[in-house]
């Protein structure tokens, strides 16, 4: 996933120097305003490819936590001494080892991984625009 994140990265960043740099005048038939929708279809793609799993994620969290009260409040309510020991047991795991997930223990999966990876391209790309003089 790290791989294709870092692929999907540089692919983004390319497709966005160069819908920046496309100059609108040049608008002139069906096919550039086809090749536009093309390119912005292709980003919303890739886009989704890298940013789907830590949306997946985020909702098995919030999951997690409806079914942590539900064990909280079947453990407050039951009469029965071995099933409440074993509810305990039951929470203390899950409060003891939280779902995280990261990426060769640099990068974790969570809310804020578009966020992070949106602002690390767009950074790229302000670069990109400043030195394209040198690479033209």
């Amino acid at each position: 996933m790290f791989m294709h994140t870092f692929a999907g990265f540089i692919k983004i960043t390319n497709i966005q120097y160069n819908l920046f740099k496309y100059n609108t005048n040049r608008v002139q038939n069906n096919f550039d305003i086809i090749h536009l929708v093309g390119v912005c279809c292709c980003l919303v793609y890739i886009y989704m490819l890298i940013f789907l799993p830590s949306i997946i994620f985020e909702m098995v969290i919030a999951k997690l936590e409806n079914l942590r009260m539900e064990l909280a409040d079947s453990m407050i309510t039951s009469i029965d001494e071995n099933r409440r020991y074993n509810l305990l047991q039951l929470l203390k795991c899950l409060r003891e080892q939280p779902p995280k997930y990261t990426l060769w223990r640099a990068v974790e999966v969570n809310a804020r991984l578009p966020l992070a990876f949106l602002s690390l391209s767009v950074t790229y790309l302000v670069c990109l625009l400043q030195l394209s003089h040198i690479l033209e």
